[in-house]
């Protein structure tokens, strides 16, 4: 029974789930429930985001990160000032995830990738990943300028239009 009930646990969402505002427009992506695995299929947010010619803007955020949620809280209380200057420029794409569970795999339209092989193809160098992650990526999702993984410098608006070039 115990077992059971905790199976039951891992696939529930959490309420009160942490996310960007939706002025921000993001294209949302969701994984699948799963035991033994999550999976994020990126294909049609990727389309999605092709079809309107702006580059990527893909914000990987946990709803279990306390880091996730002050970030997130930081860009609800600047939405009026970062959210038209962010949906003019790019497509959001908010990967929404947990910390903690099973193997998460992504899935592109060139394959599937575990989290480490994605950071590596979304061009990220760092010694390991951290959540919130950003990645600006092309229409053929190549990276276009490395962004700093999860610090402090996101929750000041002057430093978040100078990295993303607002």
């Amino acid at each position: 029974f115990r077992v059971a009930f905790f199976l039951l646990l891992s696939l529930a969402p959490l309420p009160g789930v942490a996310r960007l505002p939706d002025e921000y427009a993001p294209i949302r992506v969701v994984p699948s429930p799963g035991v033994t695995e999550r999976r994020f299929d990126l294909r049609p947010a990727i389309e999605q985001a092709r079809a309107g010619s702006k580059p990527l803007l893909v914000y990987f955020g946990a709803h279990d990160c306390p880091p996730c949620r002050v970030l997130e809280k930081s860009f609800s209380e600047h939405a009026a000032r970062l959210a038209p200057k962010i949906t003019a420029r790019y497509q959001l794409v908010e990967i929404e995830g947990y910390l903690r569970g099973p193997r998460k795999v992504f899935v592109l339209p060139d394959g599937e990738y575990g989290l480490e092989a994605l950071r590596r193809r979304f061009g990220d160098t760092s010694a390991r990943f951290v959540w919130p992650s950003w990645f600006m990526l092309g229409r053929a999702l190549e990276p276009l300028e490395p962004l700093p993984p999860g610090n402090s410098e996101y929750l000041d608006p002057d430093w978040v239009e100078l990295r993303f070039g607002l």
